[in-house]
């Protein structure tokens, strides 16, 4: 009988570590919206670009 309560118990925190993960990564679907086009890309895009590659990898920036 202890088994058997155990093993319910195992079931349901999978079945709730499931859940959460899914709800984690379908909430992260929604940070990255459609990627632009880089022929689609102005001045100011390209700018912005390098600013954020600027900051993220500052290492490589002064190459």
């Amino acid at each position: 009988m202890e088994s058997m309560a155990a093993g319910g118990w195992r079931w349901r925190s999978q079945l709730v570590l499931c859940a959460c993960l899914l709800s984690v990564w379908s909430a992260r679907g929604g940070e990255n919206p459609k990627k632009k086009d880089i022929r689609d890309y102005n001045d100011a895009d390209m700018a912005r670009l390098l600013e954020q590659w600027e900051v993220r990898c500052p290492r490589r920036a002064g190459r």
